[in-house]
């Protein structure tokens, strides 16, 4: 494995059901299908627009789930509100785990690993996209302006959105609990 960086949990919230937003939890149950209550529970998820190649699959619209859970940086968070001129709560656009001690958390490489204290383990799929469904979930928190956050909050949030992945290693993860990110080396592709 690469390099790695020690973080701490800031906050942990669980998905609703019926909506992008997350509800505050002091700790998170982790098993092979993501988080227990979470909207994003379940071993195959619906294929999406950022899923696009799979759409064409026969017998289609599922598969794996690749996404059971969201993390992203208080360092980031900041920044994406600095940016909006508005405050972004991790709250508003479904995150399940907020991170202190990476401010880059988003460039973590792909098959990276994130292990916590308590034995969980996580791995990293990719970089979360910013969507205007979350970008909606924002302005929903002022609704009194007009400024189009749904759209502002995309290139607000670019490059600084957070990372998903998949369970690797079920358990309980806790507020204030140490982890550790194993970064995977960039990938080389080789030449044609």
């Amino acid at each position: 494995m690469g390099e790695s960086i020690e973080v701490r949990v800031a906050g942990l919230f669980v998905g609703q059901f019926d909506q992008v937003r997350s509800v505050s939890a002091d700790r998170l149950e982790f098993d092979y299908d993501g988080i227990v209550g979470d909207r994003h529970y379940g071993p195959t998820k619906k294929v999406s627009v950022r899923d696009k190649p799979l759409q064409k699959v026969e017998g289609g619209p599922r598969m794996r789930n690749n996404r059971q859970y969201s993390a992203l940086s208080q360092e980031e968070l900041g920044e994406i509100s600095r940016i909006l001129g508005y405050t972004v709560t991790p709250e508003a656009i479904g995150a399940n785990i907020v991170f202190t001690g990476c401010p880059q958390l988003t460039l973590v490489e792909w098959q990276s690993v994130i292990f916590f204290e308590s034995g969980v383990a996580l791995r990293v799929h990719r970089d979360n996209w910013p969507c205007r469904i979350a970008g909606g979930s924002v302005q929903a928190d002022y609704p009194d302006e007009l400024d189009r956050l749904d759209v502002k909050f995309v290139a607000a949030a670019n490059g600084r959105r957070g990372i998903v992945g998949w369970v690797e290693h079920p358990g309980f993860v806790h507020i204030d609990e140490v982890a550790r990110i194993e970064a995977m080396p960039p990938v080389q592709l080789p030449k044609a």
